[in-house]
């Protein structure tokens, strides 16, 4: 549990650290599948249809000897029955949507696909020793190519004015100050927040996980 929370923080804090991207609803949908976590619908191929995370909940459907239930199939409730489902678990995840994914799902709109929450993964994930990545190419067993973005992933517009934010904490700070020379002081004070924030929040997680 420990290492998946430290996985979900680390991509969730994506500004000013490497920055990667790969489509959210495959990534769900692959850690959901292909790690043959059971489906509630044990059923034939020609029942099941193109898509098993479509499937309807009938209770006649749900095996009796599971080890695990995981309800909500969003990104920690896919990577826990993921990571179960590799330790050899039998792991049946409930979802009340009609597709997989929470958040991470995708919908297209008059030709145009657009990501319902996660746009981009950070957190050293273009590093393959590091923790995010070693977790994520083992729920995936390896099946992720990873692509890094553009220099300027995200652009601000204020008052005709474009700020570019691009990966790297020391390269964010410096074109920050470069754009708000006045507020140099207030910019450091910001990222020394923001880093002591990353570093004692998984001692906070840890806290809130103990029994009261």
């Amino acid at each position: 549990c420990t290492h998946l929370l430290s996985m979900i923080i680390q991509n969730a804090i994506a500004v000013g650290t490497g920055i990667a991207f790969v489509p959210p609803a495959w990534l769900a949908y692959r850690a959901w599948i292909t790690n043959n976590i059971e489906c509630p619908n044990e059923v034939t191929s020609e029942d099941r249809g193109e898509n098993p995370a479509k499937q309807g909940f009938s209770m006649k459907k749900i095996p009796s000897n599971l080890d695990v239930i995981v309800i909500g199939s969003g990104i920690g409730g896919l990577t826990t029955a993921a990571l179960l489902s590799k330790q050899g678990k039998k792991v049946l995840v409930l979802e009340q949507h009609d597709i997989a994914g929470g958040n991470m799902h995708t919908f297209q709109e008059k030709g145009y696909e657009f990501d319902t929450g996660l746009h981009y993964i950070g957190g050293k994930i273009g590093n393959k020793f590091s923790n995010a990545r070693k977790q994520l190419d083992y729920i995936t067993d390896n099946g992720v190519e990873w692509e890094p973005m553009d220099d300027d992933y995200d652009i601000a517009i204020s008052k005709n004015e474009r700020y570019g934010f691009c990966g790297g904490w020391t390269k964010l700070k410096k074109r920050l100050k470069h754009s708000f020379p006045a507020d140099t002081a207030a910019i450091d004070t910001y990222f020394e927040r923001v880093q002591s924030a990353v570093t004692l929040f998984p001692v906070l997680l840890a806290l809130r996980m103990l029994p009261e």
